[in-house]
């Protein structure tokens, strides 16, 4: 029998806001699932250790595994999928592997292409894939053409082991928007921008310090979020490339994994603490709306979230009890979007509450 988990859930309307109803478990299944990639609305992608997971996703959102299979490499901890156009990509430590998926149930393997460091991210732009990478000494940025899938093409390695004066190690996250990369490094503190009009070239454009350890960066429009390891996430206006400004941030998180942005939403995976969303509506002055936790007595350690038509995928990983180890399916579609009226204006004279930022002012 299937029980319905109902989650605690707060909000804070800023005119106009986010209605969040509370968030619904809708289905789970008891796999190995470090990270996950959603292809089309119904087939996801999980890896972990050495294992890859189809899971198809049923009607009302009921999750059902269809096909393991073994990684090539094998596959490490920091193993990140990427499911695209047909083609599944893997990058691990050393390689990034390329499966056909034009079947989603059957993964074929097509090829293996090295790679230097073990990637931590994965974004593609056009046919080029951009990888995020660390090893023992050197952060890095590599790209790898993928026009042909049988044949990948590894472009010059950005080695950053110093850039612009600073000590990088690894890079954990990478985001193309337009002509520009940005990196975060955890390590480091910073985010890098980069120039990209000499394809695959990379040009320094501009560090700036967070003041904390940045892990990952999710950009839209002219907003960057940037999500820390350890207190939460910032709000970035990039509309001066050179000089990015901090116009908001939320410390509620305080283990953070990974986070994914859908609308006004903004979902981060936080360990013990479940799934968090924030309300960022108005991004100076992001809120948590709601939060959920699997059943009393399951442990969670939530390490990766994707969201798709209304539902967010969420794995629970624990390497050292990998009993425990699960993918839950949520429903977070019943979110609306609602207009405050006069009637319940605080009286004339109320004074104007004023934003604090509760983490360090970057400079």
């Amino acid at each position: 029998m299937h029980t319905t988990h109902l989650a605690l859930m707060v909000l804070v309307c800023v005119v106009p806001c986010t209605s969040y109803s509370p968030l619904v478990e809708v289905g789970s299944v008891n796999i190995s699932a470090a990270r996950i990639s959603v292809y089309q609305p119904d087939y996801l992608y999980t890896v972990s250790s050495t294992v890859i997971n189809v899971v198809k996703i049923g009607a009302g959102g009921s999750p059902t595994v269809v096909s393991t299979h073994q990684c090539v490499a094998p596959c490490v901890f920091y193993t990140v999928p990427l499911a695209d156009n047909g083609v599944l990509y893997i990058g691990s430590s050393q390689a990034v592997e390329l499966y056909n998926i034009s079947d989603p149930a059957s993964p074929t393997f097509i090829t293996r292409a090295s790679i230097t460091g073990i990637a931590l991210s994965i974004r593609r732009v056009g046919n080029i894939l951009y990888l995020s990478t660390t090893s023992t000494t050197i952060g890095s940025i590599v790209t790898l053409d993928v026009t042909d899938p049988t044949a990948p093409v590894a472009g010059p390695v950005s080695e950053l082991q110093t850039w612009m004066s600073i000590f990088v190690r690894q890079i954990d996250d990478v985001w193309i928007e337009g002509e520009l990369a940005y990196g975060v490094g955890s390590h480091s503190g910073y985010i890098l921008i980069f120039n990209l009009t000499a394809r695959p070239e990379f040009t320094a454009v501009a560090k700036y310090d967070t003041k904390g350890d940045p892990l990952r960066i999710w950009i839209t429009g002219s907003l960057a979020y940037v999500m820390h390891k350890s207190q939460g996430f910032q709000v970035y206006d990039i509309s001066n490339a050179t000089g990015p400004a901090l116009v908001g941030s939320n410390a509620d998180a305080t283990t953070p994994q990974e986070m994914w942005l859908d609308g006004n939403s903004l979902f981060i995976t936080d360990g013990q603490q479940g799934l968090m969303v924030f309300d960022i509506t108005n991004p100076t002055n992001p809120q948590l709306a709601a939060t959920w936790l699997p059943p009393s007595g399951n442990a969670i350690v939530a390490k990766d979230v994707a969201v798709e038509s209304g539902l967010a995928f969420l794995s629970n990983y624990n390497a050292t009890v990998p009993t425990n180890n699960s993918l839950y399916v949520i429903d977070v579609s019943r979110t609306q979007t609602v207009s405050v009226t006069a009637s319940i204006l605080p009286p004339t004279g109320t004074p104007t509450p004023t934003y604090t930022d509760p983490l360090p002012t970057a400079t």
